[in-house]
């Protein structure tokens, strides 16, 4: 045989192919080449079948070799793993192919049952920012309003200090307590009013524990208790702490009694009152009466008539000014939250609108590309028919002198070719 004959060439021997049935339209061979395998890092002779048309045009359909495929199917599955791929229309690879585009349509039909879902939970996260600026705004407004509503049927300052030490009245502002106190970075109060009307009156309450309150001092105790008041800073640890408010203390200037409206309080409680209520003399001779029995009913019921009358117009000026204040501040935050909310709600509409616009643009491309691989799907599905019904594997187009090569086994004697012009078969 003339296999023989060339198979001492090495790698560049050709075996010539002899027909069974005269002449044919390809011109089949073998050829044996080394080759260097990347995994094994190892030289090896690989036989290769070549196919080469003598005709204008022709299409290899199918190939039968005598001892099967004889292809190493470990290597196939090698060069599938890395990515390798027939550049030839096989039929596995078509069936592949179609396999693969039905895990697409599915994918996409799945997309589309859950469209509601996702469209709602797409739009919920592009625009979860500026819905919870919104959320904010209109707690803040509701806040607002619902204090400006509330103030409106608080008509004493106890009904007042219920809601301000109440904490489901939240949204009340403490403008007293620590809220109303400048702090120790030089801050000034909410509002030096209040501030200086409810200094005032802490004021009085604590002289009033020290000349009045029935303790075991003695009466030297209780003037040198009263002299403590001064000397130990004038400060009063009621309210988070602040200035006792008297004559001597107030000439001291210190950061806290810098925010004092001395005129502002003396307007209200009235001049006489004011004086002796701010003079330590006044408490000294009060006390001393006091205790040392020299105070008369009339003296004791006049000096708590006024206490009283003080005390009443201090609360009676604190709930009106707390109510100016706290409503030109409410009104204030309204006009700004108002404006904001206008102005998120626009922008969330605007962020909406464009995530439906994304959403439907996206849309029309998965549609457009659900049609197209059902188109493709079905002209698969088509050539696979046609392959299977024709005994077709493979489809490899050749022109004039074209070459197709495939593997084979070295001890190939026999291979049967079946083309569009007819089958063929060679041995070797």
């Amino acid at each position: 045989m003339k296999t023989n004959l060339f198979k001492g060439l090495g790698a560049l021997s050709l075996a010539l192919a002899m027909p069974l049935f005269g002449g044919a339209p390809i011109d089949v061979s073998m050829k044996t080449e080394k080759k260097f395998n990347n995994i094994t890092n190892d030289f090896y002779q690989q036989s290769y079948l070549n196919i080469q048309s003598n005709v204008d045009s022709i299409v290899i359909q199918n190939i039968e070799l005598n001892r099967g495929n004889c292809k190493d199917e470990v290597y196939d599955a090698v060069m599938q793993k890395l990515g390798y791929k027939d550049k030839y229309a096989i039929l596995k690879n078509i069936e592949n192919e179609r396999d693969e585009i039905l895990e697409q349509l599915k994918g996409i039909k799945e997309e589309k049952n859950m469209e509601g879902v996702t469209t709602s939970m797409g739009m919920q996260n592009a625009t979860a920012d500026i819905r919870y600026a919104i959320a904010n705004l209109e707690y803040t407004i509701k806040n607002n309003e619902k204090l400006q509503k509330e103030l409106n049927t608080i008509n004493t300052y106890e009904e007042l200090r219920k809601r301000l030490d109440n904490p489901n009245f939240h949204y009340f502002p403490r403008l007293d307590k620590n809220g109303f106190a400048p702090s120790t970075n030089e801050e000034p109060p909410k509002s030096k009013e209040l501030y200086s009307l409810m200094a005032f009156h802490e004021s009085l309450f604590e002289i009033l524990k020290v000349v009045f309150s029935p303790n075991n001092d003695n009466f030297n105790g209780k003037v040198e208790n009263l002299d403590k008041l001064s000397s130990r800073g004038c400060n009063s640890y009621a309210y988070g702490g602040f200035s006792i408010v008297s004559t001597k203390c107030i000439s001291r200037n210190s950061y806290h009694r810098k925010y004092y409206l001395n005129d502002y309080v003396k307007g209200i409680v009235g001049d006489a009152n004011y004086n002796d209520f701010m003079d330590e003399d006044f408490w000294k001779e009060t006390l001393e009466n006091y205790w040392g029995k020299k105070m008369s009913q009339e003296q004791l019921g006049k000096l708590r008539q006024d206490l009283a009358n003080a005390e009443q117009k201090i609360y009676t000026a604190y709930l009106k000014k707390y109510k100016e204040v706290v409503l030109t501040q409410s009104n204030a935050t309204l006009k700004i939250a108002q404006a904001k909310l206008l102005e998120f709600r626009k922008e969330h509409q605007r962020e909406q609108q464009e995530y439906k616009q994304k959403h439907q643009q996206q849309r029309q491309e998965n549609i457009k590309e659900e049609k197209q691989l059902t188109q493709k799907l079905a002209q698969l599905n088509q050539k696979i028919k046609n392959m299977k019904e024709q005994g077709n594997t493979i489809r490899v187009p050749l022109k004039f002198g074209q070459v197709f090569k495939t593997r084979a086994c070295s001890n190939l004697k026999e291979a049967k070719i079946k083309t569009n012009k007819g089958t063929w078969t060679f041995s070797f």
